[in-house]
């Protein structure tokens, strides 16, 4: 597996399906938010499981489990976090989001 960077973007590959989210590494995890209403959501609540491209390396796909963390104090910590780096798709602080946390071992 190549070095994997502190930010970047990932891309999730689900059920036939490529989202783009901007992420934070957070030793062997690396961490997104997303809105708890998608469809990455519903289709994780099922399966788990997802392939990840990491700075878009489409040579180094890596298999990963993925948990959904509804805890809003982590949310926006990972928030305020991702909006200081001025590195995030959400400029405003929602309660529908949540963090999708991504094993990359």
């Amino acid at each position: 597996m190549s070095e994997i960077k502190e930010q970047g973007f990932v891309k999730l590959l689900l059920d036939g399906s490529v989202a783009t989210l901007h992420y934070l590494k957070a030793g062997d995890k690396i961490l997104s938010l997303t809105q708890q209403g998608s469809k990455k959501v519903d289709l994780l609540k099922k399966d788990n499981s997802a392939k990840l491209v990491v700075n878009n390396d489409s040579t180094n796909i890596i298999d990963s489990k993925i948990t959904i963390n509804e805890n809003k104090d982590d949310v926006k910590k990972l928030f305020d976090e991702l909006l200081g780096l001025n590195f995030t798709h959400y400029k405003e602080y929602s309660d529908d989001l949540v963090i999708l946390e991504m094993s990359i071992n």
